[in-house]
């Protein structure tokens, strides 16, 4: 089954559609991380286990959480500036439409050079996004490791000073 070409109107109000919802959900993202860390600073990502017999855990350092809340935002940006650009790439075609200035193929290659530069804006996007995917995995499976040998360490110990309680009955 073949498909239709898509029409390069179509595209573009696709582009803008998908970036729009680039820009939400990393704004969505970003700004509870945000609120999350900016009270107290206390950051879920890279909790250590603590040393201090007062308390079980130190939270992670606030800087991981601010690039993990502030990248974001960076990334929703560029979708902004990306969704612009499509807006104003529709409008151009529109005005060539009704009153073409130069002739089509000289419009084609207009386009295919902004669309190489959206490529690189797009391109550079992706890749904050893939580090914004490793600080975050990394900081919570270093956080989810350590809180599970503390819970570890406090459950062998309590079983330690009860183990006639803990034992079946006989």
């Amino acid at each position: 089954m073949k498909m239709k070409p898509m029409k390069l109107e179509g595209a573009l109000k696709l582009y803008m559609v998908l970036y729009f919802f680039a820009f939400l959900f990393t704004f969505l993202m970003s700004v509870p991380m945000l609120m999350h860390v900016m009270p107290k600073s206390e950051c879920l990502l890279f909790v250590q286990t603590s040393h201090d017999q007062s308390k079980k855990f130190e939270y992670g350092s606030p800087g991981g959480c601010m690039a993990a809340g502030i990248l974001p935002l960076l990334v929703s940006l560029g979708a902004l500036g990306l969704m612009l650009a499509q807006w104003l790439q529709l409008r151009k075609l529109r005005a060539h439409l009704d009153n073409p200035e130069m002739s089509s193929d000289e419009y084609r290659a207009e386009c295919r050079n902004m669309f190489w530069k959206m490529i690189m804006v797009h391109s550079c996007m992706g890749g904050l996004v893939v580090v914004i995917a490793c600080i975050l995995s990394a900081g919570y499976a270093l956080t989810c490791r350590n809180i599970y040998l503390v819970v570890e360490k406090e459950i062998r110990f309590r079983i330690q000073h009860t183990p006639s309680s803990n034992r079946g009955q006989q």
